[in-house]
């Protein structure tokens, strides 16, 4: 069976807690689909991690270390970037390896956001999307996910 390791990285506090709620749904949605071809997705979300991340050091380090070995990488980026979202991103952003997703709520940004924007434009990176509602966010997720089990 072919496994497919896909890293969510964003806030995990606030509006983004449904809404990593809901890409998990899709995930497990698309997951019943790909069964069938013997294709198997495993979605990293640090909220459920802790139980079997158990290394010594820092937690954090742990998370970076499940995004650079991931298959797919998605980051979701609403008014502000994290410290911790953008380690994550900055771990992977060079790794020729992993499909790199940034997704942008459509929203008022502040400069952390703004600088990121700029920082990502020479990024070697497979998409940037956006979206408003969770169903843009469902699409955008089948999207990613279909389009790498194709070319891979």
């Amino acid at each position: 069976m072919k496994k497919i390791k896909v890293f969510l990285a964003s806030s995990i506090n606030g509006k983004f807690k449904d809404l990593r709620n809901c890409i998990g749904d899709c995930v497990r949605i698309i997951q019943d689909d790909l069964i069938e071809r013997e294709i198997r997705i495993n979605l990293f979300q640090c909220e459920y991690a802790d139980n079997f991340l158990t290394a010594m050091g820092r937690k954090q380090d742990e998370y970076t270390m499940e995004a650079i070995t991931s298959d797919i990488f998605i980051i979701i980026i609403g008014e502000r970037i994290g410290e911790w979202t953008l380690e994550e991103y900055n771990a992977v952003k060079n790794l020729e390896n992993i499909e790199k997703n940034v997704i942008f709520y459509n929203c008022e940004y502040n400069q952390s956001v703004k600088d990121f924007k700029e920082q990502i434009k020479d990024d070697k990176l497979s998409s940037i999307h956006s979206f408003d509602t969770e169903e843009q966010i469902r699409e955008i997720i089948k999207k990613i996910i279909y389009g790498y089990v194709k070319e891979n």
